[in-house]
């Protein structure tokens, strides 16, 4: 049985995606996994509300991040690929969760 990837924090601050049928697969909207770039196994989307999820990596990955294979570069050229994504991932989320807290705010 495979243990699927789990990111808490996306699910509180993302929540989950409505359950249902997608039109399109990833793959024909240009989504490719920034680690493994993988056909074989392509991105499906997550049940985070944003995300993309990777059977090879087993990762959860905002789907901003998925679009057009991109290079990072905010990081340390040295880090790997998938540490690299994973630290874009807590950006994402930290920008997410710093609108969430200006909303509240202003309410």
């Amino acid at each position: 049985m495979i243990k699927y990837s789990k990111n808490e924090r996306a699910k509180k601050l993302m929540g989950l995606r409505k359950k249902g049928t997608p039109l399109f697969a990833p793959i024909e909207l240009g989504y490719y996994c920034p680690i493994c770039n993988s056909k074989l196994k392509p991105l499906r989307f997550s049940e985070y509300n944003s995300f993309m999820w990777c059977p090879n990596c087993n990762l959860d990955i905002p789907s901003c991040l998925c679009k057009m294979r991109p290079e990072p570069n905010i990081i340390d050229k040295h880090s790997s690929i998938r540490e690299r994504i994973e630290m874009q991932t807590e950006i994402f989320l930290d920008s997410v969760e710093e609108i969430k807290k200006r909303r509240r705010k202003h309410q």
